[in-house]
């Protein structure tokens, strides 16, 4: 077991050399890669990865110097190992596989979160060209706006230096004719002779006239005012007056088209319901009718079935009947034989005493004959009288029609006792 112990710890010892002997590379390739690397985010992924690497030697090395079990549990392991010896397990192996799997993990956010910066990126970018466009949209038509501005008020400036032009030029020609008409004026007092003296007193009257007509112009254009103001006023209420009296006739004609439209509706409507309940009421008197037209076929055809049954029952009593008087007629007929032998024998005289005993025998032969077919007779009549059936009561054509085509020995023979009546039952 010691021997075991100093293998192992010989082995750690040139595991922690060879660890020591790398560490130093380890440590100098960051010197060396921190010239690389410019830019802060690969240099930091970089110490990210040496510090991982360096922690899993570090723990590795823990693992391997650190007791895994007491004296005690050797012990137990030495007994156990001698019946089963075992390989011990390696770490490194999954520590290695951990190591692997952590570096995948890692590349995989990094991809993932470089995914989400360029999506971000042309997210910014595609909100950055939408504020663009908008912004210069919004400057176009600023721009159109103020153009049309600057159009309209170069329009107006012109209007307005056309108008002032035009004002000049009627002012103008105003005082062209006021002098025209003051030289004209002078003219004709010159030729009428007055004096400049006596023309400065009329110039100045002139001026006190211009004056006061002035005022009268003014009063006349007041007046004038006053005048189409009440013109205006006037025109204006007959005006608004016909629209009122429009749009109570436009109000009168919509309530109207309304109330046609609803009636128009209504109609409808009641139409359709009628023409509903017609047809529903139709429908209703067919199934009667139809029910009622199978109801008579039934009945017919019941009545029909009893009246054969009726007759075929007083078929089969006269049948029986016939048969009875024909053996009766042939027993009479043989009896009537014996009698007139008898009678030749009585008279030829070979008989004496026995004559009385045959007249005897045949007599009683007569009666016991006749008390059977009276029996008979009186049980047909029985029968004809039970098997009576009533015929429906709501068809008296059927029981004329049944009457009158109906054949029974009682129609050709009054007060028959062998003609049987209807029978009451069809069994």
């Amino acid at each position: 077991m010691n021997s075991k112990l100093k293998l192992e710890l010989a082995s750690d010892e040139d595991n922690d050399v060879q660890n020591s002997a790398l560490s130093p590379i380890v440590l100098q390739e960051p010197v060396a890669g921190f010239q690389k690397y410019k830019k802060f985010d690969d240099f930091y992924s970089y110490l990210e990865q040496e510090v991982e690497g360096t922690m899993v030697q570090d723990f590795l090395q823990h693992l391997l110097q650190s007791e895994i079990v007491n004296s005690g549990i050797l012990e137990d392991l030495k007994t156990k190992g001698i019946r089963e010896k075992k390989e011990p397990k390696d770490l490194r192996i999954k520590m290695e596989l951990r190591h692997k799997q952590v570096k995948e993990n890692r590349m995989k956010r990094q991809k993932e979160l470089e995914l989400l910066k360029q999506e971000k990126a042309l997210k910014r970018l595609a909100v950055s060209e939408a504020q663009k466009q908008l912004q210069e949209e919004t400057m176009r038509k600023a721009l159109k706006s103020k153009k049309e501005e600057a159009a309209i008020q170069k329009q107006m400036v012109i209007l307005r230096k056309e108008l002032g032009e035009k004002r000049h030029l009627m002012e103008e020609a105003r005082k062209m004719e006021r002098k025209r008409h003051n030289l004209k004026k002078i003219q004709t007092l010159i030729e009428v002779g007055l004096s400049p003296a006596e023309l400065t007193y009329l110039n100045c009257d002139n001026e006190e006239q211009k004056k006061e007509e002035q005022a009268k112009k003014q009063e006349l254009l007041n007046k004038v005012n006053t005048a189409d103001q009440k013109c205006l006023q006037k025109y204006f209420s007959a005006w608004y007056k016909f629209i009122l009296d429009l749009r109570i006739k436009m109000g009168k004609a919509r309530a109207l088209a309304d109330w046609k439209c609803q009636l128009k509706i209504l109609r409808a409507w009641r139409d359709y319901s009628w023409s509903h309940k017609l047809k529903k009421e139709t429908q209703k008197m067919e199934n009667q009718l139809r029910d009622q037209n199978r109801k008579n076929q039934l009945a017919i055809e019941f009545n029909r079935k009893c009246t054969l049954r009726h007759f075929f029952a007083e078929w089969q009593c006269w049948s029986r009947l016939e048969v009875e008087k024909r053996e009766l007629e042939a027993k009479k007929e043989k009896m009537r034989r014996k009698m007139a032998k008898l009678l030749e024998e009585v008279s030829v005289g070979q008989l004496t005493s026995d004559f009385s005993r045959s007249t005897n025998k045949i007599l009683e032969t007569e009666v016991t004959q006749d008390k059977p077919a009276s029996d008979t007779e009186v049980n047909c009549i029985e029968v004809s009288q039970l098997t009576e059936v009533p015929f429906v009561q709501n068809n008296p054509t059927i029981v004329k029609s049944e009457r009158d085509h109906s054949y029974s020995p009682g129609t050709s023979k009054k007060y028959n006792l062998h003609s049987p009546s209807q029978p009451k039952w069809p069994w």
